[in-house]
């Protein structure tokens, strides 16, 4: 398993210690995840948290370098729009993992793309309001909150046995 390369000047030291112990702790456990960098970046007008390519996540020096309580405090605004509200940076750190994780693992696709089709019709069915909307944020916003113990029970065993299942990458 190759190491996470961290370019993290310009982040609150919060994020400089928090962001690789949350990654760090999710490439051990899915070691097949081909994220590769975490940097940040700034541009004026850009409000997003971050994005993701699968090798290289970019985080928001809006976010990550300001005070974590401003974070926090936004997140909490969301209203359930993001699972686990409050739970940030582990939150966002998870999801944009998740992103990495699915470009590994077709199978991962399939199912984020079968389920975001059946929540479209009864919405209730998604983690989130934000699964609703792609079946490419399906995935990473359902495996953050099962990684963060908040994804409802009917949907945890289906989703462990899956990400057990290396064989369908």
């Amino acid at each position: 398993m190759a190491e996470i390369y961290y370019s993290l000047a310009g982040a609150h030291p919060y994020y400089c210690i928090e962001v690789p112990s949350i990654l760090d702790r999710l490439h051990v456990k899915y070691p097949d995840a081909p994220l590769q960098r975490v940097e940040l970046y700034y541009r004026e007008t850009d409000t997003s948290l971050a994005s993701n390519d699968g090798k290289t996540l970019r985080l928001n020096a809006y976010w990550f370098a300001a005070d974590p309580d401003f974070l926090k405090d936004a997140s909490r605004l969301g209203r359930g729009w993001h699972c686990c509200l409050g739970r940030e940076p582990d939150r966002v750190l998870t999801h944009e993992f998740g992103h990495s994780l699915m470009e590994s693992r077709a199978g991962l696709r399939q199912w984020a793309k079968r389920r975001w089709e059946a929540a479209t019709i009864k919405p209730w069915l998604a983690p989130s309001g934000y699964a609703l909307v792609s079946a490419d944020e399906y995935f990473p916003e359902t495996f953050a909150a099962l990684e963060l113990k908040a994804l409802a029970q009917s949907m945890q065993r289906e989703l462990v046995e899956l990400l057990a299942d290396r064989s369908g990458q």
